[in-house]
């Protein structure tokens, strides 16, 4: 059963490169289960000679207590990004937003169980 539902949002902006903004959510205490997800809810491209512009909002990195107490270092996967995910007895979250050439606001929701 979700006991709360968390909303946060994050902004970048870059017109002449890449630019990378990350939000980290609150420690959990122990035995926290999330889900939690992030999603584009705004993109301006700025169209600069030929060079193309990119957006990504994706889940960095998280981490969660193991059986001792003890925290793990993070995990997450820079080949492979996701925009969401079940984390169990979760400690943090980082979410990233990128954008090449543009500005974009990314839209943050954590589920708690």
């Amino acid at each position: 059963m979700v006991t709360r539902i968390e909303g946060h949002w994050i902004r970048t902006r870059a017109f002449s490169g890449p630019s990378t903004v990350t939000y980290q959510v609150r420690p959990y205490p122990p035995g926290t289960d999330v889900y939690a997800c992030i999603s584009l809810s705004y993109v301006l491209g700025v169209p600069v000679r030929n060079d193309p512009w990119d957006f990504a909002a994706y889940i960095e990195s998280w981490a969660y207590y193991r059986q001792d107490g003890t925290e793990t270092v993070g995990w997450g996967d820079e080949e492979w990004r996701t925009n969401s995910q079940w984390i169990e007895n979760c400690t943090k979250i980082t979410f990233a937003l990128n954008v090449t050439r543009g500005e974009a606001i990314g839209q943050i929701s954590v589920f708690v169980i």
